[in-house]
Protein backbone atom coordinates (compact mmCIF):
# COMPACT_ATOMS: atom_id res chain seq x y z
CA UNK A 1 0.00 0.00 0.00
CA UNK A 2 2.60 2.48 0.73
CA UNK A 3 4.53 1.82 -2.51
CA UNK A 4 1.59 2.45 -4.32
CA UNK A 5 0.69 5.47 -2.76
CA UNK A 6 4.65 6.60 -3.46
CA UNK A 7 3.79 5.45 -7.07
CA UNK A 8 0.95 7.58 -7.45
CA UNK A 9 2.68 10.18 -6.48
CA UNK A 10 5.25 9.98 -8.81
CA UNK A 11 2.84 10.23 -11.64
CA UNK A 12 1.38 12.76 -10.40
CA UNK A 13 4.34 14.98 -10.50
CA UNK A 14 5.30 13.45 -14.11
CA UNK A 15 1.44 14.42 -15.17
CA UNK A 16 2.38 18.23 -13.52
CA UNK A 17 5.66 18.93 -15.35
CA UNK A 18 4.73 17.69 -18.16
CA UNK A 19 1.57 19.95 -17.84
CA UNK A 20 3.87 22.66 -17.35
CA UNK A 21 6.06 21.91 -20.27
CA UNK A 22 3.57 21.99 -22.26
CA UNK A 23 1.92 25.27 -21.28
CA UNK A 24 5.76 26.64 -21.14
CA UNK A 25 6.38 25.61 -24.90
CA UNK A 26 3.02 27.99 -25.79
CA UNK A 27 4.82 30.74 -24.55
CA UNK A 28 4.94 32.78 -21.62
CA UNK A 29 2.02 32.12 -19.12
CA UNK A 30 0.07 34.93 -17.18
CA UNK A 31 0.91 35.50 -13.57
CA UNK A 32 -2.77 34.26 -12.75
CA UNK A 33 -2.69 31.00 -14.09
CA UNK A 34 0.75 29.57 -12.76
CA UNK A 35 -1.08 27.62 -10.23
CA UNK A 36 2.58 25.78 -9.08
CA UNK A 37 3.96 29.11 -8.16
CA UNK A 38 3.97 29.73 -4.18
CA UNK A 39 5.29 32.08 -1.09
CA UNK A 40 9.05 30.70 -0.31
CA UNK A 41 11.34 31.73 2.48
CA UNK A 42 13.10 34.77 1.41
CA UNK A 43 17.26 34.11 0.99
CA UNK A 44 18.88 35.96 4.07
CA UNK A 45 20.34 39.02 3.10
CA UNK A 46 20.56 42.94 4.82
CA UNK A 47 18.42 45.86 3.29
CA UNK A 48 19.98 49.47 4.03
CA UNK A 49 19.14 52.96 2.21
CA UNK A 50 21.50 54.21 0.12
CA UNK A 51 21.33 58.21 -1.05
CA UNK A 52 22.86 59.55 -4.47
CA UNK A 53 23.45 63.12 -4.92
CA UNK A 54 24.17 65.24 -8.46
CA UNK A 55 27.31 65.44 -9.78
CA UNK A 56 26.63 68.93 -11.02
CA UNK A 57 25.42 70.10 -7.76
CA UNK A 58 23.90 73.96 -8.04
CA UNK A 59 20.99 75.96 -7.68
CA UNK A 60 18.49 74.62 -10.86
CA UNK A 61 16.38 76.75 -12.24
CA UNK A 62 13.89 76.21 -15.29
CA UNK A 63 15.77 78.89 -17.47
CA UNK A 64 19.59 78.70 -17.78
CA UNK A 65 20.78 75.66 -15.41
CA UNK A 66 18.28 73.73 -16.02
CA UNK A 67 19.54 70.31 -16.62
CA UNK A 68 20.75 67.77 -13.04
CA UNK A 69 22.44 64.86 -13.67
CA UNK A 70 22.48 61.98 -10.61
CA UNK A 71 24.74 59.21 -11.03
CA UNK A 72 24.13 56.19 -9.60
CA UNK A 73 26.35 52.94 -8.82
CA UNK A 74 26.42 50.34 -6.22
CA UNK A 75 28.04 47.33 -4.77
CA UNK A 76 24.45 46.02 -3.54
CA UNK A 77 21.38 45.00 -5.30
CA UNK A 78 19.25 48.30 -5.57
CA UNK A 79 15.57 48.21 -5.57
CA UNK A 80 14.88 50.21 -8.44
CA UNK A 81 10.63 50.36 -7.59
CA UNK A 82 10.98 52.03 -3.83
CA UNK A 83 13.25 54.66 -5.39
CA UNK A 84 12.50 58.27 -4.22
CA UNK A 85 13.49 61.35 -5.66
CA UNK A 86 13.89 64.65 -2.88
CA UNK A 87 15.14 67.77 -3.32
CA UNK A 88 14.26 71.15 -2.11
CA UNK A 89 11.98 73.70 -3.79
CA UNK A 90 11.81 77.85 -3.31
CA UNK A 91 9.62 80.21 -4.85
CA UNK A 92 11.59 83.19 -6.50
CA UNK A 93 8.46 84.92 -8.26
CA UNK A 94 8.43 88.57 -8.42
CA UNK A 95 6.00 91.24 -8.87
CA UNK A 96 5.70 95.08 -7.48
CA UNK A 97 2.73 97.60 -6.50
CA UNK A 98 1.39 95.05 -4.37
CA UNK A 99 0.73 92.20 -6.37
CA UNK A 100 0.29 88.64 -5.29
CA UNK A 101 3.41 87.10 -5.88
CA UNK A 102 2.12 83.25 -4.35
CA UNK A 103 2.61 80.38 -6.59
CA UNK A 104 0.60 77.06 -6.71
CA UNK A 105 2.07 73.84 -7.73
CA UNK A 106 0.72 72.32 -10.70
CA UNK A 107 -0.13 68.93 -9.51
CA UNK A 108 2.55 68.03 -7.31
CA UNK A 109 6.48 69.02 -7.17
CA UNK A 110 7.14 66.46 -9.93
CA UNK A 111 5.59 69.55 -12.23
CA UNK A 112 8.85 71.02 -12.87
CA UNK A 113 10.60 67.75 -14.17
CA UNK A 114 10.17 68.13 -18.41
CA UNK A 115 12.12 65.42 -19.25
CA UNK A 116 13.59 61.95 -17.81
CA UNK A 117 16.19 60.64 -19.10
CA UNK A 118 18.33 57.21 -18.22
CA UNK A 119 22.03 56.66 -19.08
CA UNK A 120 24.01 53.74 -19.06
CA UNK A 121 27.18 55.55 -16.97
CA UNK A 122 30.15 53.41 -19.28
CA UNK A 123 28.74 54.08 -22.55
CA UNK A 124 26.15 56.55 -22.30
CA UNK A 125 23.76 54.70 -24.29
CA UNK A 126 20.08 56.29 -23.82
CA UNK A 127 18.22 53.33 -22.05
CA UNK A 128 15.30 55.56 -21.81
CA UNK A 129 13.58 59.01 -22.15
CA UNK A 130 9.83 60.36 -21.27
CA UNK A 131 9.50 63.71 -22.47
CA UNK A 132 6.62 66.17 -20.76
CA UNK A 133 7.10 63.72 -17.64
CA UNK A 134 5.69 66.22 -15.69
CA UNK A 135 2.24 65.76 -17.55
CA UNK A 136 2.27 62.01 -17.76
CA UNK A 137 2.51 62.12 -13.80
CA UNK A 138 0.18 64.41 -13.62
CA UNK A 139 -1.95 62.21 -15.12
CA UNK A 140 -0.88 58.76 -13.36
CA UNK A 141 -1.35 60.58 -9.69
CA UNK A 142 -4.95 61.30 -10.91
CA UNK A 143 -5.77 58.10 -12.46
CA UNK A 144 -3.74 55.53 -10.38
CA UNK A 145 -4.18 56.88 -6.82
CA UNK A 146 -7.29 57.17 -3.90
CA UNK A 147 -8.43 58.83 -0.95
CA UNK A 148 -6.34 56.45 1.16
CA UNK A 149 -2.75 57.80 0.29
CA UNK A 150 -3.96 61.33 -0.93
CA UNK A 151 -2.65 62.72 2.42
CA UNK A 152 0.54 61.10 2.08
CA UNK A 153 1.09 62.35 -1.70
CA UNK A 154 0.40 66.06 -0.45
CA UNK A 155 3.00 65.40 2.39
CA UNK A 156 5.71 64.06 0.24
CA UNK A 157 5.07 65.90 -2.92
CA UNK A 158 2.97 69.01 -2.45
CA UNK A 159 -0.43 67.12 -4.33
CA UNK A 160 -4.17 68.51 -3.97
CA UNK A 161 -4.39 67.43 0.20
CA UNK A 162 -8.63 67.02 0.08
CA UNK A 163 -11.31 66.03 -2.09
CA UNK A 164 -13.98 68.72 -2.14
CA UNK A 165 -16.84 66.34 -0.98
CA UNK A 166 -19.30 68.49 0.54
CA UNK A 167 -23.23 66.68 0.38
CA UNK A 168 -25.60 68.33 -1.92
CA UNK A 169 -28.23 68.43 0.61
CA UNK A 170 -28.21 67.71 4.44
CA UNK A 171 -26.83 69.29 7.55
CA UNK A 172 -23.08 69.82 8.49
CA UNK A 173 -22.32 69.77 12.28
CA UNK A 174 -20.18 73.37 12.25
CA UNK A 175 -20.06 76.04 14.71
CA UNK A 176 -19.56 79.05 12.27
CA UNK A 177 -22.57 81.75 11.46
CA UNK A 178 -24.44 81.59 8.12
CA UNK A 179 -22.13 83.02 5.77
CA UNK A 180 -21.80 84.43 1.89
CA UNK A 181 -18.79 84.21 0.08
CA UNK A 182 -16.56 83.04 -2.82
CA UNK A 183 -14.43 79.88 -2.85
CA UNK A 184 -10.87 79.33 -3.75
CA UNK A 185 -12.15 79.06 -7.64
CA UNK A 186 -14.16 82.49 -7.41
CA UNK A 187 -17.76 79.90 -7.36
CA UNK A 188 -20.42 82.00 -5.19
CA UNK A 189 -21.55 79.74 -2.15
CA UNK A 190 -23.88 80.24 0.42
CA UNK A 191 -23.39 78.46 3.90
CA UNK A 192 -27.52 78.56 5.78
CA UNK A 193 -28.76 79.53 8.47
CA UNK A 194 -27.39 78.07 12.05
CA UNK A 195 -29.94 75.31 13.20
CA UNK A 196 -28.49 74.32 17.13
CA UNK A 197 -24.87 73.25 16.62
CA UNK A 198 -25.69 72.03 12.35
CA UNK A 199 -25.45 74.93 9.40
CA UNK A 200 -27.83 73.10 7.04
CA UNK A 201 -25.89 73.33 3.56
CA UNK A 202 -28.01 75.18 0.72
CA UNK A 203 -26.26 73.30 -2.64
CA UNK A 204 -28.03 71.12 -5.28
CA UNK A 205 -25.05 69.68 -6.77
CA UNK A 206 -22.35 68.87 -3.37
CA UNK A 207 -18.67 68.87 -3.97
CA UNK A 208 -16.56 69.52 -7.41
CA UNK A 209 -14.74 66.37 -6.38
CA UNK A 210 -10.41 66.95 -7.25
CA UNK A 211 -9.55 70.24 -7.40
CA UNK A 212 -6.34 71.62 -8.88
CA UNK A 213 -6.17 74.51 -6.31
CA UNK A 214 -5.67 72.35 -3.75
CA UNK A 215 -2.01 71.56 -4.32
CA UNK A 216 0.68 73.27 -2.19
CA UNK A 217 1.25 77.05 -2.21
CA UNK A 218 3.99 78.69 -1.24
CA UNK A 219 4.27 82.80 -0.81
CA UNK A 220 7.70 84.22 -2.21
CA UNK A 221 10.53 83.11 -0.50
CA UNK A 222 9.47 80.42 1.17
CA UNK A 223 10.89 77.09 0.67
CA UNK A 224 10.00 73.40 1.25
CA UNK A 225 11.88 69.74 0.69
CA UNK A 226 9.55 67.16 -1.44
CA UNK A 227 10.57 63.48 -1.75
CA UNK A 228 8.08 61.51 -4.72
CA UNK A 229 8.77 58.11 -6.12
CA UNK A 230 9.33 58.22 -10.15
CA UNK A 231 6.72 56.95 -12.52
CA UNK A 232 8.99 55.91 -16.00
CA UNK A 233 9.64 52.37 -16.50
CA UNK A 234 13.20 52.20 -15.43
CA UNK A 235 11.92 52.28 -11.95
CA UNK A 236 8.71 50.51 -12.19
CA UNK A 237 9.99 46.70 -13.50
CA UNK A 238 7.15 45.04 -14.11
CA UNK A 239 8.61 42.38 -12.15
CA UNK A 240 9.73 44.69 -9.42
CA UNK A 241 13.68 43.19 -10.32
CA UNK A 242 16.35 44.96 -8.42
CA UNK A 243 19.74 46.09 -10.20
CA UNK A 244 22.63 44.38 -10.24
CA UNK A 245 25.85 45.24 -7.96
CA UNK A 246 28.14 47.53 -9.98
CA UNK A 247 25.61 48.56 -13.14
CA UNK A 248 26.11 52.15 -13.00
CA UNK A 249 23.68 54.38 -14.68
CA UNK A 250 22.87 58.22 -14.34
CA UNK A 251 19.66 59.71 -14.48
CA UNK A 252 19.14 63.47 -16.41
CA UNK A 253 16.37 65.84 -15.37
CA UNK A 254 15.22 68.70 -17.36
CA UNK A 255 13.78 71.67 -15.38
CA UNK A 256 10.51 73.27 -17.34
CA UNK A 257 10.33 76.63 -17.60
CA UNK A 258 7.99 79.08 -14.99
CA UNK A 259 5.45 79.52 -16.63
CA UNK A 260 5.59 76.11 -17.80
CA UNK A 261 4.57 74.19 -14.52
CA UNK A 262 3.60 76.64 -11.94
CA UNK A 263 0.58 78.52 -11.53
CA UNK A 264 1.04 82.41 -10.76
CA UNK A 265 -0.96 85.32 -9.77
CA UNK A 266 -1.68 87.81 -12.12
CA UNK A 267 0.99 90.49 -13.38
CA UNK A 268 3.29 88.38 -11.25
CA UNK A 269 6.51 87.04 -13.14
CA UNK A 270 7.12 83.33 -11.92
CA UNK A 271 10.30 81.76 -10.96
CA UNK A 272 11.65 78.96 -8.42
CA UNK A 273 15.02 77.87 -7.50
CA UNK A 274 15.43 73.64 -7.07
CA UNK A 275 18.62 72.15 -5.02
CA UNK A 276 20.21 69.58 -3.26
CA UNK A 277 18.49 66.87 -5.94
CA UNK A 278 18.97 63.46 -4.20
CA UNK A 279 17.67 60.37 -5.31
CA UNK A 280 17.26 57.28 -2.18
CA UNK A 281 16.77 54.04 -3.44
CA UNK A 282 16.85 50.70 -1.12
CA UNK A 283 19.75 49.07 -1.71
CA UNK A 284 20.03 44.79 -0.45
CA UNK A 285 23.25 42.93 0.35
CA UNK A 286 22.87 39.10 0.14
CA UNK A 287 24.75 36.95 3.44
CA UNK A 288 24.13 33.91 2.44
CA UNK A 289 27.88 32.77 0.67
CA UNK A 290 26.26 29.88 -1.29
CA UNK A 291 23.75 31.92 -3.30
CA UNK A 292 25.69 35.05 -3.27
CA UNK A 293 27.99 32.33 -5.79
CA UNK A 294 25.07 31.05 -7.73
CA UNK A 295 23.91 34.45 -8.21
CA UNK A 296 26.90 36.03 -9.85
CA UNK A 297 27.26 33.00 -12.14
CA UNK A 298 23.40 33.82 -13.36
CA UNK A 299 24.58 37.51 -13.69
CA UNK A 300 27.47 36.81 -15.48
CA UNK A 301 25.41 35.11 -18.40
CA UNK A 302 23.53 38.82 -18.62
CA UNK A 303 20.17 39.74 -17.08
CA UNK A 304 17.10 41.08 -18.58
CA UNK A 305 14.02 42.50 -17.31
CA UNK A 306 10.83 44.28 -18.98
CA UNK A 307 8.92 47.92 -18.05
CA UNK A 308 6.53 50.24 -19.16
CA UNK A 309 7.49 53.19 -20.88
CA UNK A 310 5.98 56.23 -22.55
CA UNK A 311 6.47 57.81 -25.74
CA UNK A 312 5.27 61.17 -26.23
CA UNK A 313 4.11 62.85 -29.65
CA UNK A 314 2.63 66.50 -30.21
CA UNK A 315 0.18 67.61 -32.84
CA UNK A 316 -2.13 70.70 -33.41
CA UNK A 317 -5.82 70.80 -34.06
CA UNK A 318 -7.09 73.66 -36.06
CA UNK A 319 -9.96 75.96 -34.06
CA UNK A 320 -13.34 74.29 -35.91
CA UNK A 321 -15.83 71.67 -35.55
CA UNK A 322 -15.46 68.83 -37.67
CA UNK A 323 -13.83 65.26 -38.15
CA UNK A 324 -9.98 65.04 -38.24
CA UNK A 325 -7.91 61.87 -38.33
CA UNK A 326 -4.23 62.45 -36.38
CA UNK A 327 -0.96 60.55 -37.23
CA UNK A 328 0.52 59.32 -33.84
CA UNK A 329 3.76 57.95 -35.34
CA UNK A 330 4.13 55.34 -32.65
CA UNK A 331 6.78 52.50 -33.27
CA UNK A 332 6.77 50.20 -30.52
CA UNK A 333 7.83 46.39 -30.61
CA UNK A 334 4.80 46.19 -28.24
CA UNK A 335 2.65 49.08 -27.91
CA UNK A 336 0.14 48.93 -24.45
CA UNK A 337 -2.33 51.09 -25.23
CA UNK A 338 -2.81 55.31 -25.60
CA UNK A 339 -3.48 58.55 -23.42
CA UNK A 340 -4.61 61.49 -25.52
CA UNK A 341 -3.99 65.02 -23.98
CA UNK A 342 -5.97 68.10 -25.35
CA UNK A 343 -5.78 71.30 -23.33
CA UNK A 344 -6.12 75.12 -25.13
CA UNK A 345 -2.89 75.60 -26.78
CA UNK A 346 -2.20 79.38 -25.76
CA UNK A 347 -2.87 77.68 -21.79
CA UNK A 348 0.43 75.76 -21.69
CA UNK A 349 2.65 78.42 -21.27
CA UNK A 350 0.08 80.35 -20.09
CA UNK A 351 1.72 81.04 -16.12
CA UNK A 352 -1.76 82.27 -14.73
CA UNK A 353 -3.65 78.81 -16.02
CA UNK A 354 -3.16 75.08 -13.78
CA UNK A 355 -1.70 73.44 -17.79
CA UNK A 356 -0.31 69.78 -16.56
CA UNK A 357 -3.20 69.48 -14.29
CA UNK A 358 -6.41 70.23 -16.35
CA UNK A 359 -7.17 69.33 -19.70
CA UNK A 360 -10.42 68.81 -21.21
CA UNK A 361 -12.78 66.10 -23.25
CA UNK A 362 -15.65 68.80 -23.67
CA UNK A 363 -13.88 69.06 -27.51
CA UNK A 364 -14.77 66.43 -28.46
CA UNK A 365 -18.28 64.18 -29.61
CA UNK A 366 -16.63 61.05 -30.53
CA UNK A 367 -13.60 58.79 -31.24
CA UNK A 368 -11.73 55.81 -32.34
CA UNK A 369 -8.80 54.74 -32.61
CA UNK A 370 -7.09 53.18 -36.43
CA UNK A 371 -3.89 50.69 -36.00
CA UNK A 372 -2.82 49.23 -39.53
CA UNK A 373 -6.53 48.66 -40.96
CA UNK A 374 -8.13 47.32 -37.80
CA UNK A 375 -10.37 50.12 -35.55
CA UNK A 376 -10.28 50.31 -32.17
CA UNK A 377 -12.48 49.86 -30.33
CA UNK A 378 -15.17 48.38 -32.76
CA UNK A 379 -17.73 51.27 -32.56
CA UNK A 380 -16.49 54.76 -31.47
CA UNK A 381 -16.61 56.24 -28.21
CA UNK A 382 -19.40 58.79 -27.82
CA UNK A 383 -18.86 61.79 -25.34
CA UNK A 384 -21.72 64.20 -24.38
CA UNK A 385 -20.51 66.51 -20.88
CA UNK A 386 -23.68 69.31 -21.78
CA UNK A 387 -25.84 70.14 -24.15
CA UNK A 388 -24.71 72.88 -25.74
CA UNK A 389 -20.87 73.52 -25.29
CA UNK A 390 -19.06 76.82 -26.11
CA UNK A 391 -15.75 78.16 -27.32
CA UNK A 392 -13.19 76.75 -24.70
CA UNK A 393 -16.07 74.36 -23.03
CA UNK A 394 -18.35 75.16 -20.15
CA UNK A 395 -18.22 78.43 -19.27
CA UNK A 396 -15.61 79.60 -15.83
CA UNK A 397 -17.78 78.87 -12.24
CA UNK A 398 -20.41 76.93 -13.92
CA UNK A 399 -21.37 73.45 -12.44
CA UNK A 400 -21.89 69.80 -14.30
CA UNK A 401 -23.74 67.20 -12.83
CA UNK A 402 -26.56 68.63 -12.28
CA UNK A 403 -30.51 67.82 -11.77
CA UNK A 404 -30.92 69.25 -15.63
CA UNK A 405 -27.89 67.98 -16.90
CA UNK A 406 -29.12 66.06 -20.59
CA UNK A 407 -28.15 63.07 -21.97
CA UNK A 408 -24.35 62.96 -19.98
CA UNK A 409 -22.29 59.85 -21.64
CA UNK A 410 -18.83 59.70 -20.17
CA UNK A 411 -18.58 56.37 -18.67
CA UNK A 412 -17.50 54.08 -22.07
CA UNK A 413 -14.71 56.87 -21.63
CA UNK A 414 -13.81 56.63 -18.30
CA UNK A 415 -14.04 52.97 -18.30
CA UNK A 416 -11.44 52.92 -21.26
CA UNK A 417 -8.68 54.77 -19.32
CA UNK A 418 -9.53 53.00 -15.74
CA UNK A 419 -8.45 49.37 -18.06
CA UNK A 420 -5.15 51.93 -19.62
CA UNK A 421 -3.87 52.98 -16.05
CA UNK A 422 -4.54 49.43 -14.39
CA UNK A 423 -2.69 47.70 -16.34
CA UNK A 424 0.64 50.28 -15.89
CA UNK A 425 1.95 49.74 -12.34
CA UNK A 426 -1.33 48.06 -10.77
CA UNK A 427 -3.70 45.24 -11.11
CA UNK A 428 -6.77 47.40 -11.27
CA UNK A 429 -7.32 50.93 -11.95
CA UNK A 430 -7.89 53.52 -8.91
CA UNK A 431 -9.01 57.42 -9.08
CA UNK A 432 -9.34 60.54 -7.48
CA UNK A 433 -11.10 61.60 -10.53
CA UNK A 434 -14.99 61.32 -10.63
CA UNK A 435 -17.61 62.73 -12.67
CA UNK A 436 -17.44 66.38 -12.75
CA UNK A 437 -13.51 66.59 -13.01
CA UNK A 438 -13.69 64.38 -15.85
CA UNK A 439 -16.53 65.95 -18.15
CA UNK A 440 -15.94 69.43 -17.01
CA UNK A 441 -13.64 72.05 -18.87
CA UNK A 442 -10.13 73.56 -18.52
CA UNK A 443 -11.99 76.75 -17.32
CA UNK A 444 -12.92 74.61 -14.21
CA UNK A 445 -11.53 71.80 -12.67
CA UNK A 446 -11.75 69.35 -15.91
CA UNK A 447 -9.00 66.43 -15.86
CA UNK A 448 -10.33 64.38 -18.62
CA UNK A 449 -8.43 62.77 -21.35
CA UNK A 450 -8.91 60.05 -24.13
CA UNK A 451 -7.27 56.82 -23.83
CA UNK A 452 -7.35 53.19 -25.45
CA UNK A 453 -6.45 49.60 -23.61
CA UNK A 454 -4.55 47.12 -26.13
CA UNK A 455 -3.38 44.62 -23.80
CA UNK A 456 -4.67 41.03 -23.94
CA UNK A 457 -2.87 40.45 -20.80
CA UNK A 458 -3.46 43.57 -17.96
CA UNK A 459 -1.48 41.65 -14.81
CA UNK A 460 1.93 43.49 -16.57
CA UNK A 461 3.63 39.27 -16.16
CA UNK A 462 3.42 38.81 -19.84
CA UNK A 463 4.51 40.98 -22.93
CA UNK A 464 1.03 41.78 -24.26
CA UNK A 465 0.25 44.66 -27.03
CA UNK A 466 0.23 45.37 -30.78
CA UNK A 467 3.42 45.34 -32.49
CA UNK A 468 3.92 48.57 -34.64
CA UNK A 469 7.74 48.66 -35.26
CA UNK A 470 7.43 47.73 -38.87
CA UNK A 471 5.41 50.84 -40.00
CA UNK A 472 1.93 50.08 -38.97
CA UNK A 473 0.28 53.46 -38.84
CA UNK A 474 -1.26 54.97 -35.93
CA UNK A 475 -4.21 57.33 -36.45
CA UNK A 476 -6.70 58.37 -33.67
CA UNK A 477 -10.00 59.85 -35.68
CA UNK A 478 -11.70 62.83 -33.32
CA UNK A 479 -15.18 64.27 -34.02
CA UNK A 480 -14.52 67.73 -32.64
CA UNK A 481 -17.81 70.24 -31.79
CA UNK A 482 -18.63 73.76 -31.21
CA UNK A 483 -16.07 73.73 -27.91
CA UNK A 484 -13.25 73.18 -30.08
CA UNK A 485 -13.22 76.60 -31.41
CA UNK A 486 -10.31 77.36 -30.42
CA UNK A 487 -6.62 75.98 -31.60
CA UNK A 488 -6.06 72.84 -29.34
CA UNK A 489 -2.45 70.89 -28.53
CA UNK A 490 -2.86 67.63 -28.18
CA UNK A 491 -0.09 65.67 -26.37
CA UNK A 492 -0.39 61.49 -27.16
CA UNK A 493 1.66 59.15 -24.97
CA UNK A 494 2.13 55.76 -26.28
CA UNK A 495 2.66 53.32 -23.60
CA UNK A 496 5.02 51.09 -24.54
CA UNK A 497 6.88 47.94 -23.32
CA UNK A 498 10.66 48.93 -22.38
CA UNK A 499 12.68 45.91 -22.44
CA UNK A 500 16.23 46.46 -20.25
CA UNK A 501 18.88 44.44 -20.53
CA UNK A 502 22.57 44.10 -18.67
CA UNK A 503 25.08 42.34 -20.78
CA UNK A 504 27.59 40.34 -18.64
CA UNK A 505 30.35 43.49 -18.73
CA UNK A 506 27.37 45.48 -17.02
CA UNK A 507 26.94 47.63 -19.83
CA UNK A 508 23.50 48.39 -19.77
CA UNK A 509 20.88 48.32 -22.96
CA UNK A 510 17.57 48.74 -24.01
CA UNK A 511 14.64 48.38 -27.00
CA UNK A 512 11.17 49.49 -26.83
Amino acid sequence: MFKKKIYILYISIIMENTAKVEMEAMGSVPIGLRYSAGVSPGVPGERALQRFTAENASVFSGSGNNVVRIPVSSGHFLDLKNAVLGYDFKNTTTGGGGVDTSITLDGSAACVIQRIRILDSRSSNEIERVDSYNLVHSVLDQYSSNLTNMQGSNILSGAPRRIQNNPATGTVALTQASKTGTDSAGTQYTIGTLTGQAITINSGLGGKGYVQEEADSLNTGISRHYEFGLKNGWFNPASAKYLPPMVAFTIELTLAPPANCLKKETNAVPGYNAQNFMLSIPSVTLTDPAFQARMNQRLAQGVSWRATTFHHHVNTLAAGAGRTSVQLGERARVLKGFMNIMRIQSNVTDGDKFKLSKRSIQYVDNYQYQIGSTLYPNNQIDIVTEATPVDGGTAANTRLAGKTEQNMNISEAYSELLRVVGGINSSAGTTLIGQEPFAQSELNNGAGLLALDLQTYSDGSVSSGINTSNGLPCVINVQKNSAANVILQLDSFAIAELQIMINPDGIITSMS
